[in-house]
């Protein structure tokens, strides 16, 4: 298993375990959203999007470590969740 696969599954798993009943967004959907949001400070997900570019993002400046990708997992979850309360 690759690295970025391994933090992907860990990543999503942790904020899982913290799902209300109410509201439960796709692993695709978070892991998309968060995405969009790293993409949307400039950063690159991961080397691919950092070597190959986004499109219809201007520059990605630098790929987010570890702690950056956990953190926009995390607001991609509540930004999906808060949605679909809605």
């Amino acid at each position: 298993m690759s690295s970025s696969m391994a933090l992907r599954t860990v990543a999503v798993t942790a904020i899982s375990l913290r799902t209300t009943p109410m509201s439960k967004p796709t692993e695709d959907e978070i892991l998309q959203k968060a995405k969009e949001l790293c993409w949307g400070g400039g950063k690159a997900w991961n080397l691919d999007d950092f070597q190959n570019g986004v499109s219809g993002v201007a520059m990605l400046t630098r790929v987010a470590d570890a702690t950056e990708r956990l953190l926009c997992l995390s607001r991609a979850k509540e930004m999906l969740e808060q949605d679909l309360r809605r």
